[in-house]
């Protein structure tokens, strides 16, 4: 037996003792040389995962904004700060559930929606990007060394269990100024809502409506992919606006202020017939079926919902031009600064465009706009007064 022969070798006095002796004496050794064996193992791993423990991570939700992108145009995020509800940034907060860790968009408009509301409807002149939700989720890391040497972090694995899309459907409701008597809904979700259903009331003379049943009026849509509007006309009607002769009078030339006052009923209407002139205060509630989960969501709903539209709409549209900047003088009598115009309107239409103004310091203009189109006419502005204010020191030397 070779390991016999090897500790006669190292023991020669071994051959003296009996073979039962022997082979005991043997089996020892060779479990003396395998226990040392493990135990250099098995000390290497253990100092091994000890220093391993000494590393921590931790991941915490964060957001990426404007003032810390690199490619912040690219993502299209906004650097201006809100206190609309729409208006205010995304972020992202840690809640724990029975499944695990969640990141959780957190956005006032979203929080107050995902609570059944009250959310107020937002006027514009036509559906925008909401730019102060695109904010990409960012994974905030954290790694701790509390070992003796220093580690070098080379490298991420996001190791993806799985993906899926979120279809909860996010109506954002809007009034928009050039569609009277809606109530127009727009998507901002990724999911379709069916059946919906809007119930509300309707203020007179201003006056705030009641937010709690029971409900005047009644409207419906069958679904919302991306835009829908809820048509208010039988609501107006039931409360004695005479929609057909308004409707009659909005086609006109635009002039017939005594016709939509008449047809506007118990409903006044200002003077000069913009935008919160004409305006009624509606509040209910809108309920939709969420495909997804089969669902019925409800959420309250505010609005101010034109009645009939506003004058002056071109104050609205967005503009045609922007051209490059005038300057005027701090002080002084009796100038002109004249810009190059390139615009064309067609008959009925309203165009909108720019000229920024600019002044070295601090001052007070009076002045008017003269604008000429065709042989020689013009058209002029009443006197106006421009009070412009510089900050002294403003980043110049």
């Amino acid at each position: 037996m070779w390991i016999v022969d090897a500790i006669d070798r190292l023991a020669p006095r071994l051959a003296r003792y009996p073979g039962p002796a022997r082979a005991l004496f043997a089996t020892t050794f060779v479990a003396v040389i395998i226990s040392v064996g493990l135990y250099a193992v098995q000390y290497s791993s253990a100092t091994g995962e000890q220093q391993e423990a000494k590393v921590s991570l931790s991941v915490t939700p964060d957001v990426l904004t404007a003032t810390d992108a690199l490619n912040a145009d690219a993502l299209n995020l906004g650097g201006e700060t809100s206190t609309d509800p729409f208006e205010v940034e995304l972020t992202y907060v840690e809640r724990r559930g029975p499944d695990g860790v969640h990141f959780v968009a957190n956005q006032p408009y979203l929080d107050a929606m995902r609570d059944g509301g009250p959310v107020d409807a937002r006027a514009a002149l036509s559906p925008a990007p909401w730019t102060a939700a695109q904010r990409p989720l960012v994974l905030d890391v954290k790694v701790t060394n509390n070992r003796g040497d220093t580690i070098f972090v080379d490298g991420a694995v996001i190791e993806v269990e799985s993906s899926a899309p979120d279809l909860a459907p996010v109506p954002v409701p809007m009034t928009l100024h050039d569609r009277p008597r809606e109530l127009t809904v727009v998507n901002q979700g990724w999911g379709s809502a069916r059946d919906l259903v809007l119930r509300f009331n309707l203020g007179r003379g201003g006056a705030a409506p009641s937010a709690d049943p029971p409900f005047a009026h009644t409207a419906s849509l069958a679904s919302l992919d991306e835009t829908a509007a809820f048509r208010l006309d039988e609501g107006f009607a039931d409360e004695g606006v005479d929609v057909a002769a308004l409707r009659a009078a909005e086609e006109g030339s635009g002039t017939a202020l005594r016709a939509r006052r008449r047809a506007a009923g118990p409903f006044r209407l200002g003077a000069r017939l913009g935008p919160d002139e004409v305006s009624v205060p509606l509040a209910g509630q809108l309920a939709y079926r969420d495909p997804a989960s089969g669902a019925l969501v409800t959420m309250r709903v505010r609005a101010a919902v034109p009645l009939t539209t506003p004058q002056g709409l071109g104050d609205f549209q967005p503009p045609t031009a922007r051209y490059r900047a005038v300057e005027l003088m701090p002080e002084g009598r009796g100038y002109e600064r004249r810009v190059a115009l390139s615009q064309s309107i067609e008959p009925g239409a309203v165009d909108r465009f720019q000229i920024p103004v600019v002044v070295a310091r601090s001052s007070r203009h009076r002045v008017r706009v003269r604008i000429s189109y065709g042989s020689g006419a013009d058209a002029v502005t009443r006197p106006l007064v421009l009070d412009m204010f510089v900050p002294r020191l403003h980043g110049e030397s």
